[in-house]
């Protein structure tokens, strides 16, 4: 029945010309409904009972629809929802629409916009791209659920408005006589209010202000302005405006370009006599901020980052970076399956009181190819390496490195379950260098060329038990490894500057080349034996753990204490890691090869102890013989973290030196979130001084209303000097 009434009105539409041919290009209108009445000689079309109007991507749907062909005219009644083409659809009482459905007065409305945030007010008028709206309500937040007495309850927020006005085409909505409700309750009030429309994606304007208190430089307030310069790039002006007269000038450039992005920041200030301390830079301070990664063609990437500062503590003393350390790279990479390469530059600056930039390494380029070569060669696989390497400094060794080398791999087994590993490598250095210090006397070496060659021939042995119960699986491991490789691998003019850091743990135990750089080489004869075991229980509990110890038939000066390689006994290394239930935790050791003291522990647990509520704590030791401070090293950091009601989170945390026997930082906060409102409010306790970055206690707090704006800001409340 109701497809005949179908085809009966869309006859009668020929017939009255019922068409928005003219606004809407010829596009056909077809119209459903459980009761049709067509008046010819009144010129009136009466559909009822779920009443459908389709127009190209427009829908009409209403209990009850009438149209006057004089007019052109279309009153609606009764549940009535107009879907638009762009998502967004308005739910009304009654209506009264033109035939091409952009225009019209509408009672009672409600709009449910792109983002699903809602514009709800007694009447609107409908212009095309604008919608004037009075006595109006708009939020992000879902309505609520009707309560046991009939009740609707206000949403966390909302914005009420005795008139507002919606221009798609400009992409605003602006509110007149507009407050700020929360639960229903007025906090704010403003004659005039705007915020971006949510069918465009940004706008240019002036964004929400932030504000800030410090002890070193007053009360602050920051008015950001977006520029959407492009739909492909913009620019963030912020000015952050002090008490104290100083203004911190900062801007944020943003652009999507056709292979890639890249986005630069930037910040300065002319900082006051009153606020210049000893030994800091005076008058201009500034840092620049830069991230862009590019892939130009299939396979090919390249990017930058930069970090660059005019002073150490800048960044830090106005809330820009917490670092102590930038890095800038500069890179180009190529990858498929059976190629790398990477041209990568680096420059490094150290932000403590004791680093020395004219000592700090520019490297230009570090050029890296491997190439893995496809099919067998012998029954197993080999790897071409190669590597390039420019270090310069104003002052210090200077270092020219070329490299290559070849690898060969190949896996046996026996019919007992053992598995046997042929390790081969054959490395080529060519090194330039000057200033090298003469290591046993005062002076450097002279600029000279220094040659190595490093064969390496290996053998590997591993004998995996496995057995499976009902209680889950277990695999045992005992693994033993012999290296050879030549002596005098490591000559006195070659500088170690990539391997300066490296110490022996369970990662690189059983690794050819355990050095994170090409500088320092492990040369003699050595052994490496260990064990490692799995546990997979049948209830998803899993657990890990790997034991072990290197020993080399003779001793080594090229290595340092700290590395833990220099006796022939190394230090034993392990670690192990166990989830179980709720329960996590994780630990590596590293112990005297002598009388098993611990020279390092980093153990980490955490656990949820009931719903909601999870604990951890990090504690971390470095005995004084492998310390670059000479002395013991003892740290924890705790935290505790409980989410409740849903929203609700509640944490604190703390970091403690525990050799120093004296607190680094702590704090505690709450926050609330859900899908259009978030509040953070914490209270932070900073005890940590560098030169002009002093200790401070400082309230942080945080709202987002999502779909209007942002605030956020820092308040020193306590100088801990």
């Amino acid at each position: 029945m109701k497809a005949l009434f179908s085809c009966i009105m869309l006859l009668v539409f020929a017939v009255v010309s019922f068409s928005t041919a003219r606004a809407q290009e010829n596009e056909p209108v077809t119209l459903h409904a459980d009761s049709l009445t067509y008046l010819q000689e009144e010129g009136h079309v009466f559909a009822e009972g779920n009443v459908e109007l389709r127009q190209g991507a427009w829908i009409l749907l209403a209990d009850k629809l009438t149209y006057d062909e004089a007019t052109g005219m279309i009153n609606a009644s009764g549940n009535i929802a107009l879907a638009t083409p762009g998502g967004e659809v308005v739910f009304a009482d009654e209506a009264n629409f033109t035939e091409a459905l952009r225009y019209g007065e509408v009672s009672k409305v409600s709009m449910r916009l792109v983002d699903d945030s809602r514009l709800v007010a007694r009447s609107a008028s409908l212009r095309g791209e604008q919608s004037f709206l009075e006595q109006a309500v708009y939020s992000v937040c879902q309505p609520c659920e009707e309560s046991e007495r009939g009740v609707v309850p206000p949403p966390i927020w909302q914005v009420k408005a005795y008139k507002v006005e919606r221009n798609e085409g400009e992409g605003i909505i602006q509110y007149e006589d507009a407050s700020l409700e929360f639960f229903g309750v007025p906090i704010f009030y403003t004659p005039f209010l705007f915020h971006t429309d949510p069918s465009i994606p940004k706008r240019s304007g002036i964004l929400l202000p932030g504000f800030f208190s410090s002890s070193h430089l007053g009360l602050g307030v920051e008015i950001p302005f977006f520029w959407n310069v492009a739909p492909n790039y913009d620019l963030t002006f912020v000015p952050r405006f002090y008490s104290d007269g100083d203004v911190l000038w900062q801007s944020e450039w943003r652009h999507l370009t056709q292979t890639g992005r890249y986005n630069l920041d930037a910040a300065a200030v002319l900082e006051s006599r009153a606020n210049r301390q000893p030994g800091v830079t005076e008058g201009f301070r500034g840092a620049f901020f830069g991230e862009g990664r590019f892939q130009p063609l299939p396979e090919w990437f390249w990017g930058f980052d930069i970090n660059t500062t005019t002073d150490d503590t800048f960044p830090r003393r106005f809330d820009l970076s917490q670092e102590t350390q930038f890095t800038s790279t500069l890179f180009l990479e190529r990858f498929n399956e059976e190629h790398q390469l990477r041209i990568n530059g680096y420059h490094f600056q150290g932000l403590l009181e004791g680093d020395s930039q004219s000592q700090s390494p520019i490297i230009l380029p570090l050029m890296e190819y491997t190439r893995r070569l496809p099919g067998l060669y012998a029954g197993g696989r080999a790897t071409l390496e190669g590597s390039f390497l420019v270090l310069a400094r104003e002052k210090g060794v200077q270092s020219r490195r070329l490299s290559t080398s070849v690898t060969w791999d190949r896996e046996f087994f026996d019919n007992f379950g053992s598995v046997y590993e042929v390790k081969t490598q054959i490395r080529g250095d060519i090194y330039h260098v000057e200033n090298v210090p003469h290591r046993n006397s005062e002076g450097d070496r002279r600029a000279e060329f220094i040659e190595r060659f490093l064969p390496t021939a290996g053998f590997e042995w591993r004998f995996p038990l496995a057995r499976t119960t009902s209680e889950g699986r277990v695999l045992v491991e005992p693994i033993a490894q012999l290296l050879l490789s030549p002596h005098g691998g490591n000559p006195e003019g070659i500088p170690n500057e990539d391997s300066e850091s490296f110490e022996l743990d369970e990662t690189n135990l059983f690794a050819v080349d355990k050095f994170s750089g090409l500088d320092l080489w492990e040369d003699g004869e050595r052994l490496r034996y260990g064990v490692r075991a799995v546990f997979l229980g049948s209830e998803g509990q899993q657990g890990s753990v790997l034991f072990g110890q290197e020993y080399r038939f003779e001793s080594q000066d090229s290595f340092a204490e700290l590395t833990g390689i220099k006796e022939q006994a190394s230090d034993y290394v392990g670690s192990s890691h166990l989830e179980w239930q709720r329960l996590r935790f994780e630990q590596r050791f590293r112990l005297n090869q002598e009388n098993f003291h611990i020279r390092l522990h980093d153990v980490g647990i955490s656990t949820e102890i009931i719903d909601g509520f999870e604990v951890s704590a990090r504690y971390a030791y470095l005995s004084e013989d492998i310390s670059t401070t000479q002395r013991s090293e003892a740290e924890i950091y705790l935290r505790g973290n409980y989410n409740f009601l849903n929203d609700y989170n509640a944490y604190t945390y703390l970091r403690r030196d525990l050799s120093g026997n004296k607190l680094l930082y702590n704090g505690i906060g709450v926050s609330y979130s859900d899908e259009c409102f978030l509040a953070q409010l914490e209270l932070r306790n900073d005890f940590r001084r560098d030169r002009d970055v002093g200790p401070e206690s400082a309230l942080f707090f945080r709202i987002v209303l999502v779909g209007l704006g942002e605030w956020d800001g820092i308040s020193e409340i306590e100088n801990n000097e």
